[in-house]
């Protein structure tokens, strides 16, 4: 997995914990 791709993820993880939808 690139760093990219960690922090890709990672925002995505954090943003769904905040109950923001992601499109």
């Amino acid at each position: 997995m690139s760093a990219g791709e960690l922090a890709c993820t990672y925002a995505a993880l954090i943003l769904h914990d905040d109950g923001i939808p992601i499109t």
